[in-house]
């Protein structure tokens, strides 16, 4: 006597859900990958040039209007927007890259900007702010991260 099983009013062999099953885990085993290669390198890093590192930050180019906080005004669930900051090297060393993270309702923005940032030099940079989808109404503090590579 063969077993089955009833599905939607229908006898179904055991031996036929075996072989679907079987089929499945081997669609699975496929779809996997069979091949890796594995390459060996060498890097040499350099150490940081000691120097006197500062920054200021402004909200115009003139650097006459330090900025002290971002107003990003009103924004949506799922908004995207940047706000212009303008940032003074302060310092006596130059900066080679400036990575920059924006968080605000849960939600992350981060990225970098390669830049040559010499002492003395005025730039401007990008700050990102993204709304969480799924964000309920209200008013959110939003915290800006910026960290200087030289």
């Amino acid at each position: 006597m063969r077993k089955s099983i009833t599905i939607r009013n229908k006898a179904v062999p055991i031996w036929l859900l075996a072989v679907i099953a079987a089929s499945t885990f081997v669609t699975i085993v496929t779809a996997a990958y069979v091949y890796q290669l594995i390459i060996p390198g060498t890097v040499i890093v350099e150490e940081t040039v000691p120097a006197d590192y500062q920054v200021e930050v402004y909200e115009d180019f003139a650097c006459t209007k330090p900025l002290t906080s971002i107003d990003f005004g009103t924004m949506k669930p799922g908004d995207y927007k940047c706000v212009t900051i303008y940032l003074k090297n302060t310092g006596n060393g130059t900066i080679y890259k400036i990575k920059y993270e924006t968080e605000a309702t849960g939600h992350v923005v981060s990225g970098y900007k390669d830049v040559n940032f010499k002492p003395g030099d005025v730039i401007s940079l990008e700050v990102p702010i993204s709304i969480a989808d799924d964000a309920s109404a209200g008013s959110y503090s939003v915290t800006v991260t910026l960290k200087f590579v030289a």
